[in-house]
């Protein structure tokens, strides 16, 4: 076991203590998609600095998200909508510090999402005790992301990128095969894979053992019943982990064929606090993005 997987396994292990287990009130659910087409919410107007609760509805599920504009730099600038991961708390603590808009000048137009049942520790704990909710919540965030992709698209002449980490990358990476539109993906620690990922070591700690009992259900519906891309994709420029788990990173690997692939010598969780690493990654998909689009 090398350094940054025994990170992961700690940090999974001290979340594991006090999570009382996700989807311990069970893992029946719907389909992804029933949950998008059930999903409905509507903008404010957004402004700066200022935090933004969006209300939705999700078939019969009220959440409640939100987004922040950290920087407009303009109607012209690339805009880099940032999705946190998973346990991040703040919703925007990573993003700061891999673009620090605040120390440095970047030209972009930057905007944080927080999914729901994400406000603080104790909300997730308590609210996430079931895949219904889980699924609910996944929808949300990938109808805010779009949501906010379409009024950019419509109200200015920027180029949309996604991205995030983990649970982040994973929401990047359904919005792309789910709905689309944007110009740019850029999933940070995630494939389309969400319950093989999440099933995996360390992360299948935070889930119940009665929820275990039902593996391969359960991850079938996390992985949402999507399937590898059939021909390749040029606006998709994913970021992996390196794995000791080959098998697994050969399936992430798999589901990104034809796409321009970047190895990271981290784990999934470690990996989200190589700020350098991310934010050169970040960047250079956004050139790469030019270039092919040129």
């Amino acid at each position: 076991m090398n350094f940054q997987t025994s990170i992961d396994r700690t940090v999974a292990d001290l979340a594991s203590m006090l999570l009382p287990g996700l989807f311990r009130r069970g893992i029946r659910s719907r389909e992804l998609r029933e949950y998008l087409d059930g999903t409905e919410l509507q903008l404010p107007d957004p402004g700066l600095q200022r935090t933004h609760r969006v209300d939705v509805r999700s078939l019969d599920r009220r959440l409640q998200c939100a987004f922040r504009v950290l920087q407009w730099h303009g109607e012209s600038a690339p805009t880099l909508i940032y999705h946190h991961g998973l346990l991040e708390f703040p919703f925007d603590a990573i993003i700061r510090n891999v673009i620090p808009y605040q120390r440095e000048g970047f030209p972009l137009n930057l905007i944080a999402v927080q999914a729901a049942y994400h406000r603080s520790f104790s909300q997730f704990s308590g609210d996430c005790d079931s895949l219904d909710k889980w699924m609910a919540m996944t929808a949300a965030s990938i109808k805010l992301v779009d949501a906010l992709c379409s009024r950019i698209k419509v109200t200015s002449n920027s180029r949309v990128a996604l991205t995030g980490p983990n649970f982040g990358g994973h929401i990047v990476n359904f919005h792309h095969r789910l709905l689309g539109g944007a110009d740019v993906y850029i999933p940070l620690l995630a494939s389309g894979r969400m319950g093989d990922e999440l099933l995996a070591a360390p992360l299948r700690r935070l889930i119940a053992r009665n929820a275990l009992a039902h593996e391969e259900e359960l991850r079938n519906r996390l992985n949402a019943g999507i399937s590898f891309p059939a021909e390749p994709n040029n606006n998709i420029f994913p970021l992996l982990p390196q794995r000791e788990d080959k098998q697994l990173l050969e399936l992430q690997m798999a589901y990104f064929t034809g796409c321009d692939i970047e190895l990271i010598d981290r784990a999934v969780v470690s990996g989200a606090f190589a700020f350098k690493q991310l934010r050169n990654h970040i960047l250079d998909s956004l050139y790469k993005s030019y270039k092919v689009n040129d």
